[in-house]
């Protein structure tokens, strides 16, 4: 079922619900993911807070 045809609210809302808890999930991975990097090039971690912080900022948006 597509979000785009769907007219039921409460069915629309359970699906933002499932989609913001996988985004949440996914952008742990990403935070975590960013760090193992970092740590494995040897990063002093400001690479990783900049990216952290461009990656906030395209999310906000």
């Amino acid at each position: 079922m597509r979000i785009e045809t769907e007219t039921d609210i409460n069915i629309l809302r359970q699906k933002a619900a499932l989609l913001q808890k996988e985004n949440d999930l996914l952008h742990a991975r990403l935070a975590g993911l960013t760090a193992q990097l970092d740590k494995l090039q040897g990063g002093g971690g400001e690479a990783l807070q900049q990216e952290l912080a461009y990656l906030k900022e395209r999310l906000e948006a």
